[in-house]
């Protein structure tokens, strides 16, 4: 959606799957749906390795620079300490861990940036497990601190979910979600409980 040009392959190809797998893109980095409006372009690479046909594991890297008046109008929490300043780095890394089987799905990923002298993190781990043909049950976990270097908000997110199949195309969904937020976030912790139906014709 942010317009560019990506490259991908793999190497080492052994029963239908490469051991090694390779993205790299080079994008307009103004954003998603909007047209280039910056000087530069962001440079986008990840590396995954895959082990085994089930097992993945990745790392990737994000270079670019942001116009520091698209960032205020995203983020106006962050007040004028870049007034002086017309294009700050923009910069995303990370990595995870995906397994998935007939029967069970874990997965896990950490992400960090740096946005001119902001740094922030997250991380989320969810696994689910599959019970007989009709039930699914799930657990997901995440943690999001929005600058390390100073007290800023931070949220941690707890969800369980269920899902049943009284049919080959009808889902039932419940899912509880706790999120709670630190002091500085100012914002109430909350609970949610969803259910959501969905039918295929």
């Amino acid at each position: 959606r942010d317009i560019g040009l990506q490259l991908a392959g793999g190497f080492f190809k052994q029963d239908g799957f490469s051991l090694v797998n390779y993205e790299v893109g080079v994008f307009n980095g103004a954003g998603i749906n909007v047209t280039d409006n910056n000087k530069s372009k962001d440079v986008a690479a990840r590396l995954t390795i895959q082990p085994l046909q089930k097992l993945k594991i990745a790392a990737y890297y994000l270079m670019g620079e942001t116009n520091i008046t698209s960032l205020l109008s995203k983020y106006p929490t962050i007040g004028d300490s870049w007034s002086n300043h017309s294009y700050v780095a923009y910069n995303r890394y990370g990595g995870g861990i995906d397994y998935s089987n007939d029967f069970l799905f874990a997965r896990t990923e950490y992400i960090a940036g740096k946005t001119g002298d902001y740094l922030s993190s997250g991380i989320y781990a969810q696994i689910g497990y599959k019970l007989r043909d009709k039930f699914s049950v799930g657990l997901r976990y995440d943690y999001f601190d929005q600058n390390l270097n100073a007290s800023a908000p931070c949220q941690t997110t707890y969800t369980v979910a269920l899902s049943y199949y009284p049919w080959k195309h009808l889902r039932l969904q419940a899912e509880y979600t706790l999120q709670k937020f630190n002091a500085v976030a100012q914002t109430p912790n909350t609970n949610c409980l969803y259910f959501m139906a969905t039918a295929l014709f």
